[in-house]
C-alpha cells in the first residue's frame, strides 16, 4: 500500500505509471502532470456521511428531524454539484495539456480485471474503514440498482 504522498513520488520517479483518482483529485495532487493517458470511464470516490447517535436523534423534535434531513440532503447535493463542476474543469485541463483519452469496452477482460481489483480493495477495508454490515447492505443496493439499469 502506498500513501498519497508516495504516489506522487512514484509517478515522478517512474516507479508508477498509473493511478486511480477523480480528475479533480489528480489535478489537486499533481498526479496528472506525470501521465499521458486518461481512461474515459466514470469513477466515483464516495467517502463520508453524517452520523448521529440514536440517543441524540431521539432528543430532536419531528420538526428538527425534518430540518436536519433537508439540510443534509441540500448540503450533499451542493457538494455533489460542486464536485461535478471541478471534475469537468479538470477534464478541460487534461485536454489542454494534451492528455489522450482512451475508452474501454464495457465487456472487456481489462475492465473486469479493474473492477475485480476495486472489489478486493473494498473487501480489504471492510471492518476497518466501514462495518461489514454497512458494506454488504450498500453492495446489495448497488447490485439491485445495476440490475434495473441493464
Amino acid at each position: 500500500n502506498l500513501s498519497i504522498a508516495d504516489v506522487l513520488t512514484g509517478l515522478q520517479t517512474g516507479m508508477l505509471n498509473a493511478f486511480y483518482n477523480l480528475p479533480y483529485g489528480a489535478v489537486a495532487l499533481q498526479w496528472a502532470n506525470h501521465v499521458k493517458y486518461v481512461l474515459d470511464y466514470p469513477v466515483t470516490l464516495a467517502t463520508g456521511g453524517v452520523v448521529i447517535s440514536t440517543k441524540a436523534y431521539e432528543k430532536l423534535t419531528e420538526d428538527q428531524r425534518a430540518y436536519l434531513k433537508d439540510l443534509i440532503e441540500k448540503r450533499f447535493q451542493d457538494a455533489s454539484k460542486a464536485l461535478v463542476q471541478e471534475n469537468e474543469k479538470a477534464f478541460d485541463e487534461f485536454k489542454g495539456k494534451g492528455l489522450k483519452f482512451t475508452k474501454i469496452d464495457e465487456n472487456s477482460p481489462e475492465l473486469k480485471k479493474i473492477l475485480d481489483v476495486f472489489k478486493k480493495v473494498h473487501e480489504k477495508f471492510k471492518g476497518e474503514l466501514y462495518s461489514p454490515q454497512a458494506y454488504d447492505k450498500l453492495m446489495k443496493i448497488l447490485d439491485d440498482y445495476r440490475k434495473t439499469k441493464k
